[in-house]
């Protein structure tokens, strides 16, 4: 708090401690949610090809819901040109409510068709808010993609290239690091690096929540931010 020509001015800063809880999925009756994941038409995917990404969800009954979708603009274009999509930088933001106001049960909620522009690995991930015909929020578990672009003489050694990355992800396997972090807001300090958990953030107080998108380097993990 400080005092400018008699006005008193607030500030607060926002202390973003992770909690992050890795809990290996050993059994899959521990904790039923519903997931929402991608799946691609295309096998191989070469320099200037098209291809559709499918976002579909299990087990949900969903009657709103908005996702952002990450990739890498880089390696990739996103050729939709739909009027409830918007593009921003690296993101897709993708909104949709039932206009009855009651719930129903999806398999997809979106396909985007997408060019390959480079060769490389790229990654797809996701975060998003569900709620159901009583406003409450629906507990989402949300899968990652990965994909290779090649040319067809590049494709065997990436095939080749990915035994080799199983083992050191295998290697891996007790890794408690995030290995992306985005928040909605602006201005976090530090700079993210998978071996600092504690960051801070000045905003202005009418500023009561915070978007965070945390993707663990083991991709066999659950994060839990508190």
């Amino acid at each position: 708090m400080f005092e400018r020509g008699g006005l008193v001015l607030r500030k607060k800063v926002i202390v973003l401690s992770l909690l992050i809880l890795f809990i290996l999925c050993i059994s899959s009756t521990i904790l039923a949610r519903s997931e929402v994941g991608f799946s691609v038409d295309k096998k191989d995917i070469l320099i200037n090809d098209q291809f559709t990404l499918s976002v579909n969800v299990e087990d949900a009954q969903i009657a709103a819901y908005t996702i952002w979708i990450y990739f890498d603009t880089e390696k990739l274009e996103c050729l939709e040109k739909k009027d409830n999509i918007n593009i921003i930088g690296d993101k897709i933001i993708f909104t949709w409510f039932s206009e009855a106001g009651k719930n129903q049960e999806m398999e997809k909620i979106i396909d985007l068709k997408f060019k390959a522009k480079q060769e490389g690995s790229v990654l797809f991930s996701l975060v998003g808010e569900f709620y159901d015909q009583n406003g409450k929020k629906i507990d989402m578990k949300y899968n990652q993609l990965e994909i290779q672009i090649g040319q067809k003489d590049n494709i065997a050694k990436i095939e080749a290239d990915g035994t080799e990355n199983n083992l050191v992800r295998t290697e891996e396997k007790n890794n408690a690091n995030l290995e992306i972090m985005r928040l909605n807001q602006e201005g976090i300090e530090p700079d993210f690096s998978p071996n600092i958990n504690e960051y801070y953030l000045v905003v202005d107080e009418k500023i009561k929540n915070l978007d965070v998108m945390a993707i663990p380097a083991n991709i066999k993990a659950d994060v839990r931010i508190s």
